[in-house]
């Protein structure tokens, strides 16, 4: 039986989770399915993805996105962060749905395969099930 080269190289450790506090992240993964193939989406059947963002430390955290207008503002908050120009997204006719779209989510937060970055504060908040479960909130800098 031949090795299984593409099989393997899916398998990952885990990072070690990014600290609580302020941090410069960068995107180093953007995912939009689970492990089987089957696209992530809400309870309402709305689609997702999830951004992992890597720290200066190695560590990792990640958010999930609801791409649609009405959940759209937690990834323009992050976009506004990364120092995206918003008006010309506006202009341009992009909506948070157009993310949906790997490829074009990947070609558009990870330029040239080099993550958007911005600065974050990270805490963590335990979920029913016992995990932590990291909040991500943006740093937007400020204006010229």
């Amino acid at each position: 039986m031949a090795y299984d080269w593409a099989g393997e190289s899916n398998k990952t450790g885990r990072a070690p989770a990014t600290t609580p506090g302020e941090h410069l992240l960068k995107i180093v993964r953007v995912i939009h399915s689970k492990q089987n193939g089957q696209a992530f989406m809400t309870r309402s059947n709305e689609p997702q993805m999830m951004v992992v963002y890597g720290d200066e430390a190695c560590g990792e955290c990640s958010e999930m996105m609801t791409l649609t207008a009405k959940a759209g503002w937690t990834l323009a908050r992050m976009l506004s962060a990364c120092g995206v120009n918003m008006e010309r997204l506006q202009v341009d006719g992009l909506e948070p749905r157009d993310f949906v779209d790997p490829e074009f989510a990947t070609t558009f937060l990870m330029p040239g395969g080099v993550g958007l970055k911005f600065k974050a504060r990270v805490s963590y908040t335990k979920g029913n099930d016992g995990k932590d479960y990291p909040t991500i909130m943006p740093i937007r800098a400020q204006p010229k």
